[in-house]
């Protein structure tokens, strides 16, 4: 009894403080009173329960106050993803997990580095940029599913300690790059998506097949210019559009080559949607195609369309003259 006597006065000499639930500083009572009566001469009993410090952070990372702190990346937290494009809606689970729905999967997501819940509502999540994300959004996204072998710190990390809990017995974690809710082609009228076409500066081209295609950076617009005979033409020749040989149009969309050439898709990935497809109904280019064999010949076949023009709902529009090369000409997939 002396020693604890002893202890408790020492503490109450040095304006001791403990942490309550929510870690604020609140002052230890001192000997011989009690929150219920100031006056009593008894004195109190020691806590049985150890005062734990909270480690300094690096000024880098988020609050981790409640739960498993803020469901975004740290900085450096993880290495290099290779930023795949990835489609989803976010669920929010009873027990406060944050969850990326591919279909009939699921996956705990990692947003990226700066998300954050909103301080007067933890069900909602707010991008860098200020976009609003909550439970039923859909989302496009850059990123990959890392398995836990591959998080660091695995099982025992901050991650790996939320994947066992939000997911039992789940291995992969969708990890993102970037995330901002979806763009929906079919939310816009004829004269915007008619707009996005005038627009277009057409950056990527896509190998398959007999023919060309090439795309916005962002594969909302698209030229398609492909041969309608199976065995795809050959030789030289100048093609003048329209031509009843080759399917040429303009097509408007999301994700319009997410499956170029690929017969193999995966649940993560997005789903190609074509919202409008325009005829070019005037225009030409210069053809010199290798002669057609079995299976894939993977030639390279480039050519240069000129003033081509697609009849829109909206009147007729003319592109602008495109270099566009198919580095994989009679190769289909599989």
């Amino acid at each position: 009894m002396l020693r604890q006597i002893g202890i408790l006065i020492v503490l109450a000499g040095l304006g001791a403080t403990a942490c309550g639930d929510d870690s604020t500083a609140i002052p230890l009572a001192a000997p011989g009173t009690t929150a219920e009566s100031s006056g009593t001469t008894e004195p109190g009993s020691p806590s049985t329960t150890p005062v734990e410090t909270t480690p300094p952070t690096n000024g880098t990372e988020p609050s981790n106050e409640a739960g498993f702190g803020q469901p975004a990346r740290y900085p450096g937290e993880f290495p290099a993803t290779g930023g795949s494009a990835m489609t989803g809606v976010l669920r929010l689970l009873a027990n406060g997990c944050f969850m990326l729905e591919f279909g009939s999967e699921q996956r705990v997501v990692a947003f990226p580095e700066g998300f954050v819940t909103d301080p007067a509502d933890p069900t909602t999540v707010i991008g860098t940029d200020g976009s609003i994300i909550v439970d039923g959004t859909a989302i496009d996204a850059t990123g990959q599913l890392m398995g836990i072998g591959s998080i660091p710190g695995g099982r025992d990390s901050r991650w790996g300690n939320q994947l066992g809990f939000c997911d039992h017995g789940g291995i992969e974690l969708a990890v993102l790059d970037t995330a901002v809710p979806a763009f929906d082609p079919a939310a816009l009228s004829t004269e915007e998506l008619v707009g996005l076409m005038s627009d277009a500066e057409f950056t990527e081209s896509w190998a398959c097949g007999f023919g060309f295609a090439a795309s916005t950076a962002d594969q909302r617009v698209g030229v398609v210019i492909y041969a309608n005979t199976p065995d795809g033409p050959s030789g030289a020749a100048t093609v003048v559009l329209p031509d009843e040989r080759w399917d040429a149009r303009v097509i408007v969309g999301k994700n319009l080559f997410a499956q170029s050439c690929d017969d193999v898709f995966e649940f993560w990935e997005p789903e190609s949607i074509v919202a409008a497809s325009w005829p070019i109904v005037a225009g030409s280019f210069e053809l010199d195609a290798p002669a057609t064999s079995e299976g894939c010949g993977g030639s390279r076949v480039s050519t240069t369309l000129n003033a081509a023009i697609v009849d829109t709902p909206s009147g007729q529009e003319m592109l602008p003259t495109l270099e566009l090369t198919n580095a994989a000409w009679g190769c289909f997939a599989g």
